[in-house]
């Protein structure tokens, strides 16, 4: 599926894997993701769900060659689709941590984003919404996935309005990251963090998620069905 996989041995936690190509979207890895993740919630058991790229990338972001093809209509449809896979991220009833165990750029960047928590390697990899150096504009939900999620005056100017190329310890000082380590520690990391974020006691994946959507919901409207 796309190079996307999903592990579940270790216990409480559900770890997507994806290694294809640059880790970029076309509107078939879409369709996979959301496949996958509905299969993580099919397991009761699954507490904390870890998203990692591979190689020199954690994604890459939009697949330009392949949407180049595409008709106008198959376009806006992408969009659509891309969109709706990041809110589903930002409100998904487990908690949900991103390796960015390299480059994230665009696409890729509102993925890391749009999980609860980061963990990023700190030799290697940029972290990077580029479009005011491709003179391009957000479109209207991007802005708004951007503004529920970055709201710190230093983190908007840096991260989004200059479009500065962020590596690890620069994405931690603007806390946009929470964890930075060698690319050799990054999944431990990630499996503590989550371990620690659910606490002793668990969390109830309907509270989690209302909770998620009501904060969240003062700055982006999410659809029902997500």
């Amino acid at each position: 599926m796309e190079g996307l996989t999903v592990d579940y041995t270790d216990s409480e936690f559900a770890i997507i894997t994806w290694n294809w190509k640059e880790n970029r979207f076309r509107l078939s890895t879409i369709h996979a993701w959301h496949k996958i993740l509905d299969e993580v919630l099919s397991k009761p058991d699954i507490k904390i769900l870890i998203t990692i790229g591979s190689g020199k990338f954690f994604s890459n972001g939009i697949d330009l060659e392949w949407l180049a093809t595409q008709s106008t209509d198959e376009v806006q449809k992408y969009i659509d689709a891309l969109n709706s896979l990041m809110l589903r991220l930002m409100v998904y009833p487990i908690p949900t941590v991103a390796v960015v165990n390299g480059h994230a750029f665009g696409a890729g960047a509102f993925l890391a984003i749009a999980h609860d928590y980061r963990v990023m390697r700190s030799d290697r990899g940029w972290l990077c919404w580029p479009e005011t150096r491709l003179r391009m504009k957000f479109r209207p939900k991007m802005l708004d996935i951007i503004s529920a999620k970055i709201q710190n005056g230093k983190q908007q100017r840096e991260a989004i309005i200059y479009a500065k190329r962020l590596k690890g310890q620069d994405a931690l000082e603007l806390g946009l990251v929470d964890v930075i380590g060698n690319e050799k520690e990054l999944l431990d990391q990630a499996k503590r963090l989550g371990k620690n974020v659910l606490g002793s006691e668990g969390l109830d994946r309907t509270t989690l998620a209302m909770m998620k959507r009501d904060v969240y919901g003062k700055y982006i409207s999410f659809d029902a069905q997500l």
